[in-house]
């Protein structure tokens, strides 16, 4: 009896502890969630109210107000969508707020809005390209509520008769849109983070066209230079994709993926948990890297390419199929991932008697005979397969 009693008072006493512990434990996750929150939320310092479309216009003419014209390619709206846009405004039907970040120079960064803030620019007929010149302006469509839109433009000396009155100008300059601010002094990593937010849901753009805009967003110049990359001639010559990848730049998502991997390190690739999220960060963090010699980046990426071009020209990524001895299809991804990176990671550089149509079939051989594999992978995953196949690719 003594020692049934002594065993329901250690289980009693037991279970006890285990509670304590366990809320213990609870409160720790909540202390230090609660310092995540705390710490990331000092980070972004934020505001908002209103703003006329007036005022809108003014700061695009001074040139207080980036709209990044570069994103011009993604404004996708029909000109009846854009004509619903003014609608809504002259009938004071609600609009989605714009976001914006102030720079350090005071200039806001459109960060969501550009086709809204776009629609109104063009339609007065200020808005401009990224080479500075004028967009045609807008001219209206008829509408179900208001009809009397059809042909209507803001301000036509040449065609007054289609044009709106001073009245109507007024009352459009006057109409209020919410505005959210960033301000200069929130954490740097919010505005690309705000920007990735609120352009991957709902919107039609891919992740390498969001990946632009926050490297356009980060140095324009170093943009530039990866936008030039991807339009080299030997690269280009090389990719057997679609116009519709071409289209949603899948030609600089490859760009982009050969900096960033030509130097990283299959462990870093392996802990990433999500390759876009990685290629975001990898891309930025070179751009900001005083470090990045990209004098040197630019001649091994081309030299890279003038190569494979030479040998193999759009075989070069394509399936091989042994049994017929031919390169079919379209541009493997693994295969890039092995033959180009093998190249650039070697800094361009290869024997010159080193047979590059032999390789690659053996590449192929050995993947269809099972030896190695990269398919049924995530990025990363089969990243960390192919990157040590890059590094021995071209051994002799």
């Amino acid at each position: 009896m003594g020692r049934s009693s002594g065993y329901r008072r250690f289980c009693h006493c037991d279970g006890s502890h285990d509670n304590r512990s366990s809320v213990t434990i609870n409160n720790l996750k909540n202390m230090a969630l609660i310092d995540e929150i705390s710490g990331k939320s000092n980070n972004i310092q934020a505001d908002s109210y209103s703003i006329s479309l007036g005022e809108i216009i003014s700061m695009y003419k001074e040139g207080d107000l980036d709209i990044h014209p570069e994103f011009q390619r993604f404004y996708r709206w029909t000109e009846y969508q854009k004509t619903r846009l003014i609608e809504s405004f002259l009938l004071n039907i609600p609009v989605p707020p714009i976001f914006v970040s102030q720079r350090e120079d005071g200039i806001w960064d459109v960060v969501d809005g550009l086709q809204r803030l776009s629609t109104v620019l063009q339609f007065v007929g200020i808005c401009k390209d990224e080479e500075g010149n004028l967009l045609e302006p807008l001219v209206l469509k008829g509408t179900k509520m208001l009809p009397s839109l059809e042909g209507k433009k803001y301000d036509d000396k040449d065609d007054e008769e289609n044009s709106f009155s001073d009245v109507e100008r007024r009352y459009l300059k006057r109409a209020k849109i919410s505005l959210n601010i960033l301000l200069k002094n929130s954490d740097e990593g919010s505005k690309y983070e705000l920007f990735q937010r609120l352009n991957t849901g709902g919107t039609a753009l891919t992740d390498q066209e969001v990946r632009n805009c926050i490297m356009v967003m980060t140095d324009r110049s170093k943009y530039e230079i990866i936008q030039n990359l991807s339009k080299d001639e030997h690269f280009r010559a090389t990719l057997r994709v679609n116009d519709k990848m071409i289209r949603e730049r899948y030609d600089m998502e490859l760009t982009t993926r050969f900096i960033c991997l030509r130097n990283e390190t299959v462990e870093n690739i392996g802990n990433a948990r999500d390759f876009g999220e990685y290629l975001n960060e990898r891309i930025i963090a070179l751009i900001n890297d005083p470090q990045t010699n990209w004098d040197e980046e630019e001649r091994i990426f081309r030299r890279t390419f003038e190569y494979l071009d030479d040998k193999m020209s759009d075989s070069v990524f394509c399936k091989y199929y042994e049994d017929v001895d031919k390169f079919k299809g379209g541009l493997i991804v693994g295969a890039f991932e092995v033959i180009a990176l093998g190249l650039g990671r070697r800094g361009g550089n290869v024997s010159v008697d080193f047979d590059l149509i032999d390789h690659v079939k053996s590449l192929w051989h050995r993947v269809d005979s099972g030896e190695i594999t990269w398919r049924g992978n995530s990025a990363g995953g089969r990243l960390t397969r192919t990157l040590p196949l890059a590094d021995n690719f071209y051994e002799d």
